[in-house]
């Protein structure tokens, strides 16, 4: 009898949704070795010319996976960027391709092929992706959407500036800094330090909800929640910020 009742027990806890706080992972380490991975790499001037050199020099994104472990493409396609630029700014553009097609070299070139096959977005790079199905692997999902394009940021692309904050350390990060030479008004500083800093995620039959507190200069502290679907390709049901503590640094480009 309490071999069946266990077993009742057992399939009853694996047919509902779970509700994780993220406790079990340093789930900060992937932020800052991707954001250091980035920093190594100094601002190419050709890409005012919205062309990249593909030398070997350059930042591979396809490294994020060395860091991102819960993620990998599909067999056959490689994650690859083109750049951007306008007279607001510039800013990376990520994109799949197969492993055998010649990257592009500008944003044109991409903007070309999908004219000519509007079905197959390369931008849609969640397509090519394979994403373990855990908390981690969601999280990692994140990362890769929100971090991984936050380099060579040019000018109006700066507001891109959202950090997410995952613990104590990585809040007092934020609050410690100085933004265009000024530190956050006391009163933002007390407000943020009783928010919480863990992640929670909710995984359910066919979605996955991640709730995440984010900061940027331009906006304050929110509570960030996005909504994947759980299976392939992934997509992006819905994404919400809710205002917890508001902070403008006041600053325009």
């Amino acid at each position: 009898m309490r071999i069946v009742m266990i077993l009742v027990l057992v399939v009853s806890l694996l047919g509902c949704k779970s509700t994780l706080p993220m406790v079990q992972e340093d789930w900060q380490a992937s932020i800052t070795a991707l954001r250091t991975y980035q920093a190594q790499f100094p601002f190419p001037q050709d890409l005012q010319s919205g062309t990249r050199k593909h030398d070997a020099e350059e930042l591979d994104v396809m490294h994020y996976f060395t860091i991102l472990t819960r993620l990998r493409m599909r067999a056959g396609y490689t994650l690859d960027w083109v750049y951007h630029f306008d007279g607001m700014g510039g800013y990376p553009v990520l994109y799949a391709r197969p492993t055998d097609q010649a990257p592009f070299d500008t944003e044109a070139e991409l903007l070309a092929q999908i004219e000519r096959d509007p079905s197959q977005d390369p931008r849609d790079y969640n397509n090519y992706l394979e994403v373990e199905d855990s908390p981690a692997g969601f999280f990692q999902l994140m990362v890769l959407q929100r971090v991984g394009p936050q380099f060579f940021l040019f000018w109006h692309a700066a507001y891109n500036d959202t950090r997410v904050i995952t613990n104590r350390e990585a809040l007092n990060q934020v609050l410690d800094k100085e933004y265009f030479g000024s530190r956050l008004p006391t009163t933002v500083q007390l407000r943020a330090k009783l928010l919480k800093t863990e992640p929670v995620i909710r995984m359910e039959k066919d979605r996955v909800t991640l709730e995440l507190l984010v900061f940027t200069a331009w906006g304050g502290f929110h509570k960030d929640v996005w909504v994947f679907e759980r299976n392939a390709p992934y997509n992006i049901i819905s994404r919400e910020a809710e205002t917890l503590v508001p902070y403008e640094v006041g600053v325009m480009f």
